[in-house]
């Protein structure tokens, strides 16, 4: 499986590499769910703050939210300190974001589909660059849950396929933005894609010394308190990637958690380094006629068989059955749609 994903995955034509980076955030805004909730803020900022980067952050968080309710409704969850949230007020700043890191639930494309998740990115990247110019917006890979701790290969493989599609979701706004002469400046985040390398790496030839345990279900536990939910070293472990990615700058020697070991923190930000270096060395955004071939093609079924396997495992419902029956004949067609007719492409007006 992953050979194939691998094989499919590459023939993505480039159009680009990643921009030149520019200046470190001083002031990030986080819009997520219970996937970008706490610890992740203030173990980002902990890690910055530690690296010499001092960081005003606030955050819109609601659990189980598409990017559709939050962009329509600026008063839906809550800020950094609990209190509601309003939307208006913090993109009208005194000071602007220059940063925002933004997620969808980790559906993708049934949001793609239902929600409009490309027209509503769109419109949230319009919102920050008109307040401030310069802002730049990270898409962050949201990861579906691992349907077997004990041999996590098939999550594994599934996010390794899932992480281009999210590569192109921001790319195709970006397109779309740049044809109406606004700054097209959305980067890819792959946190679920650095989360299923390190579990690869954790779980694998002999495992990851100190993260690993006896076997797979104990690694996993270690990472994660469920099925998609992490513990605070696998909350950790994304704030470094989301550190590296943010500030282009490795995350070593950063601040940990009081309660991990110094060996265990030492390991998570070498591989979270790693990771980064690898993926901004090799990135080309790709173009969206390659965009909607893969998606059609390879990742369509790869999604929804796992969708299918997953809901089985949870409930075995007939209507897991039939949901994956009437989209795996009608979604190949639609994904390989032109123009506005593609909701990968669908980046008009929200």
């Amino acid at each position: 499986m992953r050979a194939e994903v691998l094989a499919s995955a590459e023939t993505l034509k480039a159009s680009r590499a990643l921009p030149a980076f520019s200046r470190p955030p001083k002031r990030l805004f986080i819009s997520g769910h219970s996937l970008t909730d706490a610890p992740f803020p203030q173990q980002l900022a902990a890690i910055a703050e530690s690296l010499g980067h001092s960081l005003h952050w606030n955050v819109q968080n609601q659990f189980g939210s598409t990017l559709k309710e939050r962009v329509e409704n600026h008063r839906l969850g809550m800020d950094r300190d609990g209190a509601p949230v309003d939307m208006a007020r913090a993109v009208r700043q005194p000071q602007p974001y220059d940063t925002w890191l933004v997620t969808e639930q980790h559906t993708l494309l049934d949001n793609l589909v239902w929600n409009d998740t490309a027209a509503h990115l769109r419109s949230f990247h319009r919102r920050a660059v008109e307040a401030n110019p310069s802002a730049q917006t990270f898409l962050y890979q949201s990861w579906l849950g691992v349907m077997d701790r004990n041999d996590p290969g098939r999550w594994i493989s599934y996010e390794r396929a899932a992480s281009p599609v999210w590569a192109c979701l921001a790319e195709g706004v970006n397109h779309s933005l740049a044809d109406e002469g606004y700054p097209g400046r959305i980067l890819p985040l792959p946190a679920g894609l650095a989360l299923a390398e390190l579990v690869d790496r954790a779980t694998t030839d002999g495992g990851l010394k100190p993260l690993s345990g006896a076997n797979s279900q104990a690694t996993m536990e270690r990472l994660f308190r469920d099925d998609v939910h992490l513990t605070p070293a696998g909350s950790y472990y994304v704030a470094l990637v989301s550190y590296a990615f943010l500030y282009r700058s490795p995350p070593l020697q950063a601040w940990f958690p009081p309660e991990m070991a110094p060996d265990t923190a030492a390991v998570l930000q070498q591989q979270a380094w790693g990771f980064t270096k690898r993926y901004l060395q090799n990135y080309r955004a790709p173009d969206p006629e390659s965009c909607s071939r893969y998606v059609s093609e390879t990742f369509v079924p790869i999604y929804l068989n796992y969708l299918r396997d997953l809901g089985l495992s949870q409930d075995g419902s007939l209507w897991t059955w039939v949901r994956w029956a009437r989209f795996r004949a009608q979604w190949p067609r639609l994904f390989r749609q032109k123009g506005q007719a593609n909701p990968l492409l669908r980046a008009g007006e929200s």
